[in-house]
C-alpha cells in the first residue's frame, strides 16, 4: 500500500498516471472542495472519516458519510465531489490489478481453477451502491490510516485482508467477466 494525497482535479497528466500501479494506493487527504469529471479507476473502495463526498455512478448518486463505503469496479466511470463548509476527511483505496486477481482467485474452488483455463484473467464485480460497514469491515477501515508507517510486507498483507473482507461482506455479482 502506497499513501498520497488527492491529486489536482485540474492536471490531466497527473491523473492519467497517478492510479495505476502495481501496488495498492490509499489515497487519504482533507478537503473542503474537489470535483472529479467522470473517469475510471482500478477496483476502488471509496470512505469518508468526518464529512460527506457524493459519487456518481450508473448514473446514480450515492452520498457517503461516515460509517458506510462505496465499492466501484475496475474500469466503470465514475465521478466524485466534496463541498463543504468544514473540511472532509476522504479515503479511496485502489487496489492493484494483481491483488484483485489473487483474491478472485482464492474464491476459485479447484475444480473450477482446472476447468476455467483463464480463470487468472476473470475478475468479480460489485454492486456499485453505498452499504453500511459490517464490525468487521469498519475495524479494517479504521485500521488502513496506521498503515502508513508499518513494513512493506504488512501493508500488502493488509490490503488483501481488506479485499477479502469485502468480498465476504458484499454480495458479490455472480457475472465473470475477462479481464
Amino acid at each position: 500500500m502506497l499513501f498520497k494525497p488527492l491529486p489536482d482535479p485540474n492536471n490531466f497528466d497527473v491523473l492519467r498516471r497517478y492510479l495505476w500501479s502495481a501496488e495498492t494506493i490509499v489515497v487519504h487527504d482533507r478537503t473542503n472542495i474537489a470535483f472529479y469529471r467522470r473517469h475510471t479507476a482500478p477496483l476502488s473502495l471509496k470512505i469518508v472519516r468526518s464529512g460527506t463526498e457524493s459519487f456518481k455512478v450508473h448514473g446514480f448518486h450515492e452520498a457517503v458519510m461516515p460509517g458506510q463505503y462505496l465499492v466501484v469496479n475496475a474500469d466503470q466511470p465514475y465521478e466524485s465531489a466534496i463541498d463543504a463548509y468544514d473540511p472532509v476527511e476522504t479515503m479511496c483505496v485502489f487496489f492493484s490489478q494483481e491483488e484483485a486477481r489473487d483474491v478472485f482467485r482464492l474464491q476459485l474452488g479447484d475444480g473450477e481453477l482446472v476447468d476455467v483455463p483463464d480463470a487468472d484473467r476473470l475478475k468479480f464485480e460489485f454492486p456499485a451502491v453505498k452499504r453500511d460497514a459490517s464490525r468487521e469491515v469498519s475495524d479494517l477501515i479504521d485500521t488502513i490510516v496506521t498503515m502508513r508507517g508499518a513494513p512493506i510486507l504488512a501493508r500488502q498483507e493488509f490490503s488483501a485482508r481488506l479485499l477479502v473482507a469485502l468480498v465476504e461482506a458484499l454480495e458479490v455479482d455472480a457475472r465473470l467477466l475477462g479481464m
